[in-house]
């Protein structure tokens, strides 16, 4: 392997260290797909490097990328290894609702994703018809006398299994809908590699189960702490509608 991965500073675009990190992704691409490996190793080395930050400004840590470099970085890691591009997916859209967040409260998550942290989401379920925006979710909070607690089971999670904490679509105690961000190895929460799709076999889009997790008021993601909206690309409102987020 190459050091691509080692330097403490987030990658920038156009650097060597990002184009040597890319090449590594490669590297294992075709072996992985013929043992039916999933890319754990290229997903940490992805952490490591903090590519995850790669939006981010550099003042705060970040490699300072715009949008339209974002997406060229997108397609050589598609190049490198498909399931690996759309497994952070999910994970950079959440950023950019971040960076585009007025709430002085999401900057922790900011820092989070600077010190190389990946988030994913989890939004959609079975119950839901297909194309559905204003389901109600069937994953919800509910009081109880040692607190709150989170139970449900959320499907198509693309990215989650690889993810350090997941955001998470529920019905809150009071009814509406609201998300929470926990960490994806949370006691009660259960992350199955049972995604058998045909093509991009690896990208974690599989089941995600929630028993009596704990969630603290502080879990609240979106402004105000519990103001926000069921898309994890979306969020900032209290909502009743939702677009499903896969």
């Amino acid at each position: 392997m190459t050091n691509a991965a080692e330097d403490t500073r987030a990658v920038t675009f156009g650097s060597p260290q990002l184009a040597k990190l890319i090449a590594h992704v490669a590297e294992g691409a075709i072996e992985r797909e013929q043992r039916g490996k999933p890319p754990f190793e290229a997903i940490e080395a992805i952490r490591r490097a903090r590519l995850g930050a790669l939006r981010l400004p550099r003042g705060i840590g970040g490699g300072g990328a715009s949008l339209v470099e974002l997406y060229e970085v997108f397609i050589e890691l598609a190049a490198a290894d498909p399931n690996v591009a759309h497994i952070l997916r999910s994970h950079f859209g959440v950023v950019e609702n971040l960076l585009r967040s007025s709430d002085p409260e999401q900057r922790k998550w900011l820092e989070r994703v600077a010190a190389g942290e990946l988030i994913g989401s989890a939004a959609t379920e079975l119950s839901a018809k297909a194309g559905a925006t204003d389901f109600p979710y069937e994953t919800a909070i509910t009081r109880t006398p040692d607190g709150l607690r989170l139970n449900g089971t959320k499907h198509y999670t693309t990215g989650s299994l690889y993810m350090d904490r997941i955001v998470v679509g529920v019905t809150d105690i009071d009814g509406g809908k609201v998300q929470v961000i926990i960490e994806g190895d949370r006691p009660g929460v259960r992350r199955d590699n049972d995604w058998d799709g045909f093509g991009q076999r690896f990208t974690g889009s599989g089941t995600v189960t929630f028993e009596d997790v704990v969630i603290e008021p502080g879990d609240y993601f979106g402004k105000g702490g519990r103001d926000a909206d069921s898309d994890a690309c979306r969020g900032g409102r209290r909502t009743s509608t939702s677009s499903s987020t896969r």
